[in-house]
């Protein structure tokens, strides 16, 4: 196993290709079986980019930095599809603003999904959200508290790449 090689954002094993078959990453820059120890790190862009990558992934697990990180990307765009409806309603652009809205629910409820994941919790959680008041609170806490360490039973530690202490 000196040979394998695991992908530079995800931590996934790398199979054959140019791209990494879990989060879609270039091979380019692979990691061989010596570095394996690590940590992701997960910026603004590489949370963006893995957010679409992963539009409809509901298992696994992500990061706090990758779900605030996009949290921070869709804010201004939910911000702004609110002050284009009090502005103009009925424009082409509050209706071009809503269409990008409606296209990010998706890919940030699988992200919620997986963020719960990562807390050790089961999706079924963000029925909180219909809890007035206190659900989306419950909701806040649980994606701001650090996720469970090493592998649980929705996956493995994303924080760290496979091959890692405590890792298979």
């Amino acid at each position: 196993m000196s040979n394998a090689k695991f992908c530079s954002q995800c931590g996934a094993a790398l199979e054959e290709g140019q791209y990494c078959p879990s989060c879609g990453h270039s091979n380019s820059d692979n990691l061989p079986s010596s570095n394996v120890n690590k940590a992701r790190n997960v910026n603004f862009f590489s949370a963006i980019k893995l957010g679409f990558v992963n539009y409809f992934k509901f298992s696994g697990r992500a990061t706090r930095s990758e779900y605030w990180w996009w949290a921070l990307f869709i804010l201004p765009l939910t911000l702004a599809s609110y002050a284009f409806d009090a502005m103009e309603s009925g424009s082409i652009v509050t209706l071009l603003i809503y269409v990008v809205d409606v296209s990010l629910v998706i890919p940030t409820i699988a992200l919620l999904v997986r963020r719960l994941h990562d807390t050790g919790r089961s999706a079924w959680w963000i029925l909180l959200t219909f809890v007035p008041f206190i659900g989306p609170l419950v909701l806040l806490v649980f994606t701001v508290r650090s996720g469970e360490e090493y592998r649980n039973k929705y996956g493995p530690d994303p924080r760290r790449l496979r091959g890692a202490p405590g890792h298979p």
